[in-house]
């Protein structure tokens, strides 16, 4: 890890924001859970289709988050 840092600057920025990249998924995952929760209160049917939509969506999105950032750890 020294030798990561000290000598490979750019690697360790590239580390640095592949450790943060499950940050991301958890900050969408709670953006959606108070999403829903919302359209239990106003009761929308289209509010919930584009919820579960969205929902989809970040499921893919994190898998990808989390495919990338062990990717990226591996140079």
């Amino acid at each position: 890890m020294k030798e990561l840092l000290l000598n490979k600057k750019k690697q360790f920025a590239i580390y640095i924001i592949a450790c943060f990249l499950p940050v991301v998924d958890s900050l969408i995952r709670m953006g959606l859970f108070g999403m829903m929760f919302e359209v239990l209160d106003k009761k929308d049917i289209i509010l919930f289709r584009w919820i579960v939509i969205l929902a989809i969506g970040a499921s893919v999105l994190a898998g990808g988050l989390h495919i990338a950032s062990r990717l990226i750890l591996m140079d």
